[in-house]
């Protein structure tokens, strides 16, 4: 008996029970092996941040922050606790396990929702391959992972038909981390025939106060203090590890591009390329940026009424919120090492395509996990070997966005093919 099919006969209690252990085992081999590159940490930022909210100071007004509101209580709450740096990390990361936790149950609730024939592989073994993939730097030192188990929830709910709760989900999932934001049209594309006109605005207000009322919180009724953050990121340069970096690098590397019109520079909390040819591509991020995601949009729009029943819709909302956020990744001019765990909990409820985006995925996190923190400061000098395993990282995330594309193909072939045959057999 395969090991797909014992996954698939087990119980629902077994089931949750084994993924719980999977993935508490790839936390704990993190957790005995992590001491990593400490120069690299981001921990003493977060710690930094914790005590000055802890201390009474209120982000943006009296202290930069680069992060979104809801962001601030993930920093804080580890000070009601931690005495010192090493307790704070163990809090810290019991709040991401948490989550993770969280990403477990809802994955495993829209399996049972929309496709019980499907065995839960995604969860018990995919998605445990993938967080050793990823890394302790990325799962330990970030809290993106937050974000994107939230993003999930979102869609989950919205499949399920609780639109209202979904868009106040996704509202507070875009007040701890830009992205989810991106998933916004697509919930309106599927609820543009189904809703009534005052439904749709009845959850774009919801959505709009699940970001404003944090907002609020945490900024104390002062929204002006939160220029600073937009300021921080629109000021932003080109982020070396993007695909418009990795691109201008290879040129380099090559020969096609002058090396002295390339150069480094640290700047907001990053390493960035400088230069007048990083100018030009820098400000044709944004644009290239919307037109991407509106040819997403457009695709779906077009594809919306093929997934007739409910396991189809969740499928294709899932794969073309997926799509988003990769074109977001790709099209940004930051593409930071943990922007991969955007995808994570994502990939693990796939129906289709399953095993060529695990694999893919999580080539790309090895590739980034060797890139970040293993061979970091070769990049920052330009190495060859660097160049060039970054362009084959960002080149497989364009594969892995080419493969969503086709899986979305094939469904719309497979949707159809019933419709071609019927108006056949009408023919004759």
């Amino acid at each position: 008996m395969s090991i797909l099919k014992i996954f698939k006969e087990l119980k629902p209690w077994q089931v949750l029970a084994l993924a719980i252990g999977a993935h508490v085992a790839a936390f704990i081999i993190f957790h005995f092996t992590s001491a990593g590159n400490q120069s690299l940490s981001q921990m003493g930022i977060y710690i930094d941040y914790g005590k000055r909210i802890a201390a009474g100071q209120v982000p943006y007004r009296d202290f930069p922050l680069e992060y979104p509101p809801l962001a601030v209580p993930l920093f804080w709450f580890p000070t009601l606790f931690a005495q010192d740096a090493s307790t704070y990390r163990v809090v810290f990361i019991l709040e991401m396990f948490a989550f993770d936790l969280l990403g477990v149950n809802v994955a495993l609730w829209a399996l049972a929702r929309f496709a019980q024939n499907i065995s839960p592989t995604g969860v018990l073994l995919a998605q445990p391959l993938l967080l050793l993939a990823a890394g302790p730097v990325m799962l330990f030192e970030r809290f993106d992972l937050a974000p994107a188990v939230l993003l999930l929830l979102a869609i989950v709910l919205h499949s399920a038909r609780r639109e209202r709760l979904a868009w106040v989900v996704l509202g507070l999932a875009t007040a701890l981390k830009i992205f989810p934001m991106v998933v916004a049209p697509l919930f309106l594309i599927l609820e543009w025939q189904r809703l009534r006109r005052r439904q749709r605005a009845v959850n774009l207000v919801l959505f709009a106060l699940a970001i404003l009322l944090p907002t609020l919180i945490v900024t104390r009724g002062n929204l002006v203090s939160l220029s600073s953050f937009f300021d921080y990121h629109l000021q932003r340069g080109l982020e070396i590890e993007s695909l418009y970096a990795s691109l201008l690098l290879f040129g380099k590397l090559v020969g096609a591009i002058n090396g002295s019109a390339l150069a480094r520079v640290s700047a907001h909390a990053s390493e960035e390329l400088a230069g007048s040819i990083t100018l030009l591509v820098s400000s044709l991020a944004l644009p290239f940026t919307a037109i991407l995601l509106g040819g997403i949009y457009w695709l779906a729009w077009h594809t919306r009424q093929l997934a007739n029943d409910e396991a189809k819709r969740f499928n294709s909302l899932l794969q073309f919120s997926a799509l988003a956020v990769l074109g977001f990744m790709l099209a940004g001019k930051v593409l930071s090492p943990q922007y991969l765990l955007w995808l994570y909990p994502l990939v693990g409820v796939l129906l289709n395509w399953r095993a060529r985006i695990w694999v893919t995925l999580g080539a790309a996190m090895l590739l980034t996990r060797w890139i970040y923190p293993d061979h970091w400061f070769d990049l920052m000098d330009f190495r060859p070997t660097a160049i060039t395993n970054l362009m084959i990282r960002n080149i497989t995330l364009v594969a892995l966005s080419i493969i969503f594309l086709a899986s979305q193909f094939e469904s719309r072939e497979t949707s159809a093919a019933p419709l071609r045959a019927a108006t056949n057999k009408a023919r004759l």
